[in-house]
């Protein structure tokens, strides 16, 4: 087999095509979510496999509360890539049906959190008056308490959600900054961020992928914190400092619009203590009938993605697994050549391989030599790359992204 040096220069690997819009994340490194909890970025899971109702409300009500517990029951009705046997199915109601989660870690929670589940909204589903959140209390609570109708001090607690409206997805968020009805009680209701804007379609009687983003402010006193959601892992909105531009409509709604200016950034809290440190999995409708089931539910300090199947899983084949320092990714002067330097402990000769975020290989090269490596960027489209270096019994692995 041929040697691969730093001037050599590489064009003939065949690339499988992703679908654009979709993005992986650590979920693509654990086929239909098998293992995903020991991966260090994640905080807490639910899978619903349980024995019995009451050891699956324990692993909730220990830290938090259970609405409408007594409604709830298992289905066999999963995803379809659900490594598992039944998700929780449960009727809507005003009151839930609801399960609860604090999350503080080793502290009051975290500065950056994803909360990932999958649903499914029965046919008869109508209006969905609120749906799942994450945020913030300080100090901690274990239970949800949302304080509907008033604006957020900024040191006691935030909440967001992008919940399934009657025109689509769209944020429901509660903030110190958040705008009002103007109404003579001057309440204040959740703020949207899509209105004027097509969003995308609330599907029922089918499955589909839901996760969210709060990034807090850091400072305390700074505006650079952001939020994010996606479904069936696209990317519909996500507001941080200096982007999107956007409008305002002077109450409780906002778009993105490219005439406007850009999103300052979102003050989520104006004192240290005050984290990102609660989930909760909800559904509150005015009927009965609109049932919905909720299986694979995941929060971690990173992007989760999709699960996927084998065919896209990256497998780890070897017994001694190692991380390596960041590889160092830059485009030559050709613009069309980008190079890699490999780690100093890698080599040599090793055998490296590039993945895409869903796992699907796009380059393979056995044999290289030396410590950089020349690939033609017809291989490696924009997006996010795994690097497997394998030398010997020593397999190393690392990220970088490409824009």
């Amino acid at each position: 087999m041929t040697a691969f040096n730093r001037s050599t220069v590489l064009f003939l690997f065949a690339v499988t095509a992703v679908p654009a819009q979709v993005e992986y994340g650590i979920a693509a490194q654990y086929k239909n979510d098998s293992g995903i909890s020991r991966n260090p970025d994640v905080v807490f899971t639910e899978n619903f496999e349980e024995e019995s109702m009451a050891a699956m409300q324990s692993r909730w009500s220990d830290e938090g509360e259970v609405q409408r517990g007594e409604y709830m029951e298992f289905s066999d009705d999963i995803p379809a890539l659900s490594g598992g046997k039944q998700s929780l199915s449960g009727p809507g109601n005003e009151e839930g049906p609801g399960l609860y989660r604090r999350l503080v870690g080793d502290g009051a929670g975290y500065d950056k959190l994803y909360f990932r589940f999958y649903c499914k909204l029965d046919n008869a589903c109508e209006e969905i008056h609120h749906f799942s959140w994450m945020g913030g209390h300080n100090p901690p609570t274990k239970w949800p308490n949302p304080r509907a109708g008033y604006r957020p001090a900024g040191d006691s607690h935030f909440s967001s959600g992008a919940e399934p409206g009657a025109d689509g997805w769209d944020f429901y968020t509660y903030w110190k900054d958040m705008g009002c009805w103007g109404s003579e009680d001057g309440e204040c209701h959740g703020n949207c961020f899509l209105w004027n804007t097509a969003k995308p379609k609330v599907e029922k009687g089918t499955w589909f992928c839901w996760e969210m983003m709060i990034k807090i402010n850091d400072p305390p006193e700074s505006k650079n914190g952001e939020q994010a959601f996606w479904i069936n892992g696209v990317k519909y909105a996500h507001y941080g400092p200096g982007f999107p531009k956007y409008s305002y409509s002077g109450t409780d709604r906002w778009w993105p619009d490219s005439t406007g200016e850009p999103w300052p950034g979102f003050q989520w809290r104006t004192d240290a203590a005050l984290k990102v440190n609660y989930v909760w999995l909800y559904n509150y409708v005015h009927s009965d009938a609109c049932r919905v089931w909720f299986d694979d539910v995941v929060a971690a300090t990173s992007y989760i993605g999709p699960m996927v199947d084998d065919a896209h899983a990256v497998k780890d084949v070897s017994p001694l697994r190692q991380r390596s320092a960041v590889l160092n990714m830059y485009p030559l002067q050709t613009g069309n050549h980008l190079v890699l330097n490999l780690p100093e402990n890698a080599g040599p000769p090793v055998n490296v391989a590039i993945y895409s975020a869903a796992g699907i290989k796009m380059v393979s090269l056995p044999d290289v030599s030396g410590d950089k490596i020349t690939v033609s960027k017809q291989c490696v489209p924009p997006g996010i790359y795994l690097v497997r270096i394998t030398s010997g019994e020593k397999m190393l692995f690392s990220r970088f992204v490409l824009n």
